[in-house]
């Protein structure tokens, strides 16, 4: 009787044993629930840019209103400070745009600005920021544009000797314009003749490098900005052919004849003063 219900418990144990094993796997414990949450990882595959497609060089202009754009890649946030220097060398600092929640992908951003509705003539430069994935900011790029009343080239006219002087402005506040070559004044200059070519007479001037510098001025006689400076090189044309060992002297032809009537006039009062000595040692 006692060996019977011995056997009887070791049987109700053991049925009670593989009953908490298929319970206690049917159902999932915190440890299987983990597993099935997900991670969202963003893999960054290419380096962290951002930089200026429009502009790419520095430059002068005097058109107010300029285009723009950049592109970017793997950057959280994209920033784009401008830095205006007056002509007083005056600084101001402000930030013109701001892209931000890029998620790391590859993009580009253009606009337009007008110089006028920010700070006028001065110096600008644009400078590009990004963001990384370790949230650093960095600079990436700069450009900058000298925004002035006007531009100008200067050419010689190889038919006439003349520099043309080719002025262009797209501001209505321009006035006159004052020329001086090598501080010298030259001329004034009218609005109405800045759309003609602007011949100026070099005069007696020899071969070489000259600074042309322009002044703009508004209807008060204000000068708008800064002097705007132009180095040429003029070749004077009227040089006499004197053969090869006077080419280089660059003389006029007046200089030369007065020169060479000098000369005999000279060698002449010396032939006569011999000739007479001679004739008193007789």
């Amino acid at each position: 009787m006692k060996k019977t219900r011995k056997k009887f418990l070791g049987f109700l144990g053991l049925c009670l044993v593989i009953a908490m094993t298929f319970i206690a796997a049917i159902i999932p414990g915190p440890s299987v629930s983990s597993i099935t949450d997900t991670i969202d990882i963003k893999v960054i595959n290419n380096v962290p840019d951002v930089k200026f497609t429009e502009p790419t060089t520095d430059f002068d202009t005097a058109n107010p209103v300029q285009d723009f754009a950049v592109t970017y890649t793997d950057l959280s946030k994209v920033r784009i400070e401008i830095s205006y220097t007056n002509k007083d060398g005056e600084v101001e600092k402000q930030n013109y745009i701001i892209l931000s929640d890029l998620d790391y992908d590859a993009g580009d951003y253009g606009t337009s600005i007008n110089l006028d509705d920010l700070y006028g003539y001065g110096i600008y430069v644009l400078s590009a920021y990004g963001t990384d994935i370790d949230g650093v900011e960095l600079n990436y790029d700069n450009v900058s544009i000298n925004y002035i009343p006007l531009i100008a080239t200067a050419e010689q006219d190889e038919n006439d000797g003349l520099v043309d002087l080719n002025i262009t402005s797209y501001v209505d506040e321009v006035d006159t314009v004052d020329i001086y070559i090598d501080d010298e004044y030259i001329k004034t200059v009218n609005k109405s003749e800045l759309d003609d070519v602007i011949k100026l007479d070099m005069g007696d001037r020899l071969s070489g490098e000259y600074t042309l510098t322009l002044i703009a001025k508004n209807a008060d006689g204000e000068e708008l900005y800064l002097p705007y400076d132009i180095v040429f090189e003029y070749e004077r044309v009227n040089v006499p052919d004197t053969g090869s060992l006077f080419k280089s002297l660059n003389i006029s032809k007046e200089d030369f004849v007065i020169t060479v009537a000098i000369a005999f006039c000279a060698i002449s009062a010396i032939v006569f003063i011999l000739v007479a000595k001679r004739k008193r040692v007789k």
